[in-house]
């Protein structure tokens, strides 16, 4: 999948079939992320990053060197990404909502997935074309019905519902972790290190959050 395919589909079959105003909650696959204009990054030939400066009428030295050049266009980049996802479907008076990246559990489609899969790996016995394989993926597609969809989707909202309960553990949890930086390693500093160890006072991790990895 690519953005021109994602987006001739969202065009000719999503958007028709949309109620007014609907809001889209999709995942961060890079094809729902492609960005209407790509700005410059560190990998970015230094003439291309003046340009982009030009364009936007920011005073550029072009003598500067290419990091002190980027650190101009990081001051001059949009707050947030122009998604042509989202240029698409305001077009048509909707929105979309990205999900956290690296939150697949928080994504009901991805239950579907996973009974589609195992449906479609426990019947095809002795299949070796695509036309078969394509057909009983169609047929488990047509197996979830409405009640699947909405077990799966009140699940979700029970995972976002106990994330949301422990979110002032995690602020509390934050707040206990300390942060020390060496910038030394001399002899005359590490004989120092050994006389304070006795007066460092351990933080205190006496506290659950009760996450279960993923």
């Amino acid at each position: 999948m690519n953005w021109t395919n994602f987006e001739k589909w969202t065009t000719d079959h999503l958007i028709p079939n949309l109620p007014p105003r609907s809001v889209l909650v999709i995942d961060n696959a890079s094809y729902h992320n492609t960005k209407e204009l790509r700005d410059p990054t560190m990998a970015t030939r230094k003439g291309d990053m003046i340009c982009w400066l030009k364009d936007r009428d920011i005073p550029v030295d072009e003598k500067m060197l290419k990091p002190e050049i980027y650190n101009l266009v990081k001051q001059n980049k949009p707050a947030c990404p122009v998604y042509k996802l989202n240029m698409l479907l305001g077009q048509h008076g909707h929105t979309a909502l990205r999900l956290p990246p690296y939150h697949p559990e928080l994504n009901p489609i991805e239950k579907i997935w996973a009974q589609v899969k195992q449906w479609v790996a426990s019947h095809n016995v002795g299949h070796q074309n695509m036309g078969e394989l394509i057909k009983l993926t169609r047929q488990s597609f047509d197996r979830i019905g409405k009640a699947n969809w909405e077990a799966v989707c009140n699940h979700t909202n029970k995972i976002v519902d106990d994330y949301v309960s422990k979110e002032p553990l995690l602020d509390v949890a934050l707040e206990q972790i300390e942060f020390v930086v060496n910038t030394g390693s001399s002899d005359e500093e590490e004989e120092d290190d050994d006389d304070d160890e006795e007066n460092v006072v351990e933080p205190d991790y006496d506290f659950d959050l009760g996450v279960s990895p993923l």
